[in-house]
């Protein structure tokens, strides 16, 4: 029993010192790691958001592909430049000329005046700080 007795303090103190050096050491090392893998991550997470902001893009393309690649919008864009399809007929009337059966009438457009009642620039001001 003697011998348990006989170990030096110093010794254990230089032990204690040793294993927290090491300790902290060990401590650091993880802090390190976890640091790299929180960044790590937040790359893959903005590179999985941007994946699937190019899918979405990516549909909506497709979708207006089969929109712009559909035959109801040839014939519309055909309409809008005055085409017309291979058994469609044109037929022009003009409405300013209406033939009656026997005889020769001639319509004229009817023109519709617009009189505007002009209001002198006093009279509105003494109607809107004086009237309700």
């Amino acid at each position: 029993m003697a011998n348990k007795q006989n170990v030096n303090p110093i010794l254990i103190k230089i032990g204690l010192v040793i294993g927290v050096v090491v300790l902290g050491f060990v401590i650091t090392l993880i802090y390190q790691e976890t640091k790299q893998k929180q960044q790590k991550q937040a790359v893959i997470d903005a590179l999985i958001a941007e994946k699937n902001q190019i899918d979405k893009d990516n549909s909506m393309m497709q979708e207006k592909l089969a929109y712009y690649s559909s035959s109801e919008y040839a014939e519309k864009k055909s309409k809008e430049l005055n085409m017309q399809k291979p058994d469609e007929h044109l037929i022009v009337v003009r409405p300013s000329i209406v033939r009656d059966s026997a005889e020769e009438i001639v319509v004229e457009p009817i023109k519709k005046e617009v009189v505007e009642k002009i209001t002198p620039n006093y009279k509105k001001w003494w109607n809107y700080l004086f009237k309700y």
